[in-house]
């Protein structure tokens, strides 16, 4: 187990701080290097015009050289039959053949040769302008500028080496040429002329061995000058060709980029890498050339075009293999986990510890061979890093150019010596070349392409404002957009999608399964094909231009010349390539102006994406690996009390108690956020209150039933065998009174069955109300922007708010005494049996409602009839309501009006936006996080039946026990409230129904499966105003439930998915049909996640579920089998030996230590708009976690608003994400400082955002205009 170096640590600590020096330096550094190579393709071919523009062209005679038309082709005339001879030429005098008075004696030459019938061929002829001696010397001046220029900027590279030889040139231009070559063509009987002048120096004279010669010279001056149609049609053919894979790699790198979802500006990444590529290419061309001798235009040979091309292709293939690997272990492989920590990325990016072998499967099993039998493993660990995309590198470079060397040995056993030689040196120069642009690119992906990631990945500007739609930022559809490419093609941004039938919609398709070829099919296909096409059509154009046979063919036209060309530079040049710096380095700074954020450098090693590693942190390989995927639960443990298991865990999502009983009949009222008293629970174990002092109290057990108040100050324990009922007071520590329903209520049962349990406050009249604010105005004025939660009450028949810890003033304790007459709270009981028990907490006054009797009084149906399952309904504006299921399927709405509960049946209206007919059951949809479902748990056949039955049943008119008879009720009648707009889920058979409770309209009707009796939930994301009409709406709507025959949770999540501003389900189209600006429930789609081994779960408010499940450990199984064998191999030749076997693993067994709880549990989190769920550890903290790990969780229990307190046997673990604030009181209307949208995280960005403040708009625009008016006094 070796450390990381701290150096690495620092220089990738570097890297994250400092993105733009790792960028902008490799590639100012490399463009230096390429600066010379690509001038001649980019600035060279712009100076020669603008030169020439401005350049003065007149001479002292008058004559304008611009009249004077340049040739860039001699015309060639048939020389068949004639012998070819070479003129090599120097100046003695000036060693410059580009001098002027030289060219005349060169004119005068050729006058000559043509007055002997013989045809010659030199560039003075392209150069037509009178040659006279008596120039002056500045004239002459122009005529040589003028040559110089049609030279460098006019005539092509295979030209110019055919005419010259001997070339310097100054700031990539030639301004000197040792030698001039003229080629002329004798008649058989005619022998060569020489010059008679002394001022032409004949270095050289190539004579033509037959007139075979002649025609392969002017097959090559035709082929190379473009007047051969043959060459020309396959040089434009294979350019076309190869501009087309040119562009289908791009396309192909850009679709693998971006559906793989990993970099934002995919577009912007491509450039880069393009720009890495084009550099380093020429950056080795360059390299390559200098050793040469030699310029890129004469490095491949003739029709150098097609070869650079090839060049450039080639290079690009080989780096785009590197370009995916680094995306990927520096991006991650899986974009639904939670982001990893950039800077330990980095550092296993450098380290070649694979992060990404999904992607990378074929390459994973070379890498990890290569580096553990070459060592790369310890040398990377102990002396310098080796990346992965190191090893990458080699394996494709090395496999690319052993098909090259194959072929090259191959295919020049077939060629005459000249084909050969051109074809040899071709191959071997893109072999250099390339090796050297492969390691430079390499250089530029581990610093320039790095940085550019890292600043995509860490990246904030205006796409996240444009993108801030909650569909967008946590479905799976925002996630993983669509590239445009693929949403042009479907027709996705247009109002008609594009048919299924089309070649688009095909097209479109296969676009968004673009992704990396795998190793084995590229390093097995694409890169064969690819070297075997561009060197076949190499070998073509060879075999078109250079003629078979020719002896001494290639000494003629120059190719075997070894002459070297000298380079010059000079100031001008030199300015140039810092204006070029100077262009690069404001570009990459406009960038980086718009597309990067300085909150980012702010925020760089304090964000935890970002989150830097100290040197000294001892950090090591084994952690990098071991700890890669490792997140925890924020824990809160209770142990310590219970001697025996838990029984019961009750809590209330609005206080921080809880209370547990064990098979000790104990119960633990819980602190969990106290540090006091979280240590110390109070034991309020109690016995029943008898009439009579002396007889021997009863123990209050079984405890059936515990509810705690909202303030968490009392608590009551029902007791359903005796009838009693029993408040603990917290303030007092002591029970404040007992009710017994047999002795005061005349219940004639023994035994009662408790529906629903709640406490409520109780209601003061508008006129107290009033007088209580008056009250308080005088001793304090409020802030206007921030609504009293003290729980006074305000108006009439309507609640006060619930009690927070904003409002602390100076006459708090005058206030309590107000408070403790008027602020009072009631606990309601509702029963099997119908009965409806309200209770005083303050002065135990009873009140009795029988809501069955009141309701069905002289009806048959009332002797069998009771009450299923029933909720307290509380919602802001409304009174305070009691839903009631019957047992016949009927509603019963108890509404409190004064503290008096009237009670009335709910009339189920029409449809309003939904189908009277029963949707079926469907099929759910394949899940990343969710298996798929099998035939044991199809039920959609019960389903249909069950539809037929009850669609009888109405046609039929019958009786209610008639039809109870004809089927088994499959699911319990279970009712499920959405407080915040009155509205409840019924789930009835195998269909749960969302009623308005208001008008009692079905507004929509869910097909659901077949779950174990109270484990059906409703989830909803954070509700929030609809973009048009204003109303309350969400994002998402999940019913969940878990599936009756084994654990796995169902979950139904319906979405609005459309990126445009209707997102939202709308509730006011449920209630009204005339509204058609919004969207509602049957505008969304369904789709169905089904989690398997699900031992515990629940539902929090913040959306998303919490639970556990069993993990297997990866050493039980094959302890299994080792024990079945040696127990089980009773034979002659080991007998009694499985005896001491047996003796002997019972043993280790038993000293064998307790596994700890995270390595048997495992904790889940799913994100029920998206159905993502994400794993996370339960860390062991206390030391009796070791004796409860192995034992089953018993109970679990929703804690606040965004953890679960689940019992281990003893002991208690509360689990949570994000900050410690667990407890939040009217979370949807009071402006939490905790949102949904960032998945159990606080953000102070939250309060007063996106919640339903607008409920209590009217009482805070009454606060504004009094504390105004209190301020106008003042004044």
């Amino acid at each position: 187990m070796s450390r990381i170096h701290p150096w690495l640590i620092r220089a990738t600590a570097f890297i994250l701080q400092n993105p733009k020096c790792i960028i902008i330096l490799p590639l100012l550094s490399i463009f230096l290097c390429a600066y010379s190579s690509l001038y001649d393709f980019t600035l060279r071919p712009l100076n020669g015009p603008l030169v020439s523009h401005f350049d003065n062209t007149t001479l002292d005679t008058g004559l304008d050289l611009k009249s004077v038309h340049a040739k860039s082709f001699l015309p060639l005339p048939d020389v068949s039959g004639l012998n070819m001879v070479k003129y090599s030429l120097s100046n003695p005098t000036s060693g410059n053949t580009l001098k002027y008075d030289f060219v005349c004696e060169i004119e005068q030459f050729q006058t000559q040769l043509e007055s002997q019938s013989v045809v010659a061929l030199s560039p003075i002829s392209m150069w037509p302008f009178p040659c006279d001696p008596d120039l002056s010397v500045h004239d002459k001046e122009k005529m040589e500028r003028f040559m110089l220029k049609n030279l460098n900027h006019h005539l092509s590279a295979e030209v110019i080496k055919l005419f010259f030889g001997d070339m310097k040139k100054r700031n990539h231009l030639i301004y000197q040429a040792g030698l001039l070559n003229i080629f002329a063509f004798f008649k058989p009987d005619v022998p060569p002329l020489l010059p008679n002048s002394s001022t032409i120096e004949v270095v050289a004279l190539h004579e033509g061995d037959s007139s075979k010669a002649s025609a392969d010279f002017s097959h090559y001056y035709a082929s190379i000058t473009g007047k051969n149609p043959i060459v020309n049609i396959v040089t434009y053919l294979a350019l076309s060709v190869q501009a087309c894979l040119f562009s289908l790699l791009i396309v192909h790198c850009y679709l693998s980029v971006a559906n793989q979802h990993k970099i934002r500006s995919t577009f912007g990444l491509l450039i880069g890498w393009l720009t890495s590529v084009f550099i380093s290419a020429f950056a080795a061309l360059f390299i390559v050339g200098r050793f040469q001798g030699v310029s890129i235009f004469h490095a491949f040979g003739p029709v150098n075009s097609v070869s650079l091309t090839s060049y450039l292709l080639s290079i690009m293939l080989l780096s785009s293999r590197n370009l995916f690997r680094t995306i990927n272990d520096l991006a991650g492989d899986n974009a639904f986990g939670a982001p990893e920590n950039l800077h330990k990325r980095l550092i296993k990016f450098y380290l070649g510890i694979n992060n990404s072998v999904q992607n990378s499967r074929g390459v994973f099993k070379i890498t990890r061979f290569l580096r553990r039998n070459l060592f790369l493993d310890k040398f990377a660990a102990w002396v310098f890093p080796i990346p992965n995309t190191t090893v990458i590198l080699l394996i494709n470079d090395a496999a690319f150019h052993a098909l090259l060397c194959v072929l090259k040995n191959t295919v020049a056993e077939f060629m005459d010596e000249n084909h050969k030689q051109i074809f040899v040196t071709r191959v071997t120069t893109l072999q250099r070349a390339s090796v050297l642009a492969l390691f430079i690119d390499h250089f530029l992906q581990l610093t320039y392409l790095v940085g550019l990631i890292v600043i995509d990945l860490n990246r904030v500007d205006l796409t996240d404002l444009l993108k801030s739609s909650p569909l967008e930022s946590d479905d799976d559809s925002g996630v993983h957009e669509m590239n445009p490419i693929s949403s042009f093609l479907l027709g996705v941004s247009e109002k008609k999608p594009t048919s299924p039938n089309t070649w688009r919609y095909r097209l479109g398709t296969y676009c968004l399964k673009v992704s990396p070829v795998s190793s084995k099919r590229f390093l097995g296909l694409w890169i064969p094909v690819v070297t075997i096409c561009l060197t076949a059509v190499s070998i073509l154009l060879i075999m078109l231009v250079i003629p078979n046979e020719s002896v001494g063919f290639m000494e003629v036209i120059g190719l075997r010349s070894s002459a070297q060309m000298s380079q010059r530079y000079d100031y001008l040049f030199v300015i140039e390539l810092l204006a070029g710096c100077v262009l690069v380095f404001a570009i990459a700074e406009l960038t980086f102006i718009f597309t990067h954020s300085k909150k980012q450098d702010s925020n760089a090693g304090s964000d935890a994406l970002t989150a830097l590693i100290s040197p000294d942190s001892g950090l090591t390989n084994k952690e990098l690996v071991e700890n890669d995927k490792v997140k925890f639960f924020e824990c809160l443990s209770l142990s310590g009390t219970h001697k025996t298991d838990i029984l019961k865990l009750v809590s209330n999502p609005k206080c921080s108690f809880l209370v547990s009983t064990d098979l000790d009949h104990k119960v633990l009222i819980w602190s969990p956020l106290s540090k006091v008293e979280s240590s110390k629970p109070q034991n309020i174990a109690t016995f029943f209150e008898s009439s009579d002092p002396n007889a021997k109290k009863a123990e209050f057990w079984p405890v059936n039933h515990i509810e705690i108040s909202d303030d968490g100050n009392y608590i009551v324990l029902i007791n359903n065998k005796h009838c009693r009922i029993k408040c603990f007071e917290r303030k007092s520590l002591t029970y404040v009174w007992e009710v017994s329903l047999t002795s005061e209520l005349n219940q004639s049962r023994k035994k009662m069955h408790v529906v629903n349990a709640f406490f409520r406050k109780k209601t003061v009249a508008g006129f107290l109300a009033r007088k209580l604010l008056s009250k308080r105005k005088q001793h304090t004025r409020r802030s206007s922007s921030v609504s009293s939660n003290k729980g006074g009450p305000l108006t009439g028949n309507y609640p006060p708010p619930s009690v927070t810890e904003m409002e602390e003033s100076r006459s708090e304790n005058s206030e309590k005494n107000i408070d403790k007459e008027l602020i009072q709270e009631e606990f309601v009981l509702v029963l099997e049996t119908g009965e409806m028990i309200t209770v005083a907490c303050h002065n135990i006054q009873i009140k009795v409602y029988n809501l069955l009797t009141q309701l069905y009084e002289g009806q048959p149906e009332l002797r069998n009839l009771k009450i299923i399952s029933s909720k307290f309904l509380k919602t802001a504006r409304v009174n305070d309501r009691v839903v009631c299921n019957l047992s016949n399927d009927d509603i019963i709405v108890g509404t409190a009006v004064n503290n008096l509960w009237r009670f009335q049946k709910l009339d189920l209206d029409v449809y309003y936006s939904s189908t009277k007919t029963l949707a079926n059951f469907a099929p759910p949809l394949m899940s990343r996080t969710g298996s798929a479902i099998s035939f044991k748990h199809d039920f959609s056949t019960a389903f249909e039946l069950q539809r037929q039955t009850h669609m009888q049943r109405q046609e039929a008119e019958t009786t209610v026990f008639s039809d109870l008879k004809k089927y088994q009720v499959i699911n319990k009648s279970t009712v499920i409230t959405i407080d915040f707009v009155g509205m409840i889920v019924r789930v009835k058979d195998l269909s749960a129904e969302l009623i308005d409770v208001q008008t009692g309209t079905v507004l929509k009707v869910f097909g659901i499966g077949h779950f174990k009796p109270d484990t059906f939930r409703v989830a909803h994301s954070e509700p929030t105003h609809c973009k048009f009409c204003g109303c309350a709406s969400f994002e998402s709507l999940s019913l969940v439930y878990e599936d009756f025959y084994d654990k796995t949770i169902i979950m139904h999540t319906f979405t609005v998915e459309n990126k445009k501003s209707r997102n939202n389900i709308c509730l006011r189209v449920e209630r009204d049909p005339r509204e058609i600006r919004c969207v509602g429930l049957d505008s969304a789609i369904e789709k169905q996640y089904w989690y398997e081994d699900i031992e515990k779960w629940e539902v929090t408010d913040m959306n998303v579920i919490l639970g556990i499940r069993k993990i297997s450990p990866p050493s039980e199984k094959g302890d299994e089998a080792a024990g079945e064998q040696s127990g089980f191999s009773l034979s002659s030749e080991n007998g009694l030996s499985s005896l001491r076997t047996r003796k002997k693993s019972a043993k280790a067994k038993k000293e064998q230590k307790h596994p700890t709880i995270d390595q048997l549990w495992q904790g889940i989190v799913i994100t029920a708009q998206n159905g993502k769920l994400l794993e996370y550890n339960i860390p062991a903290n206390a030391p009796t976690d070791a004796e409860f790990s192995s034992t089953r969780p018993n109970y679990i229990v929703k804690y606040g608003f965004k953890s679960v307190a689940i019992a281990f046997g003893s002991s208690i673990k509360i689990l949570y994400l994000g900050g410690d604030k667990l407890i939040e009181n009217d979370l949807y209307y009071s402006g939490t400082t905790s949102t949904l949208n960032s998945i159990l995280k606080p953000n102070t960005e939250g309060a007063g955002r996106n919640e339903l403040l607008f409920i209590n708009k009217r009482r805070r625009m009454l606060e504004k205009r009094n504390a105004k008016a209190s301020r106008t006094q003042t004044e």
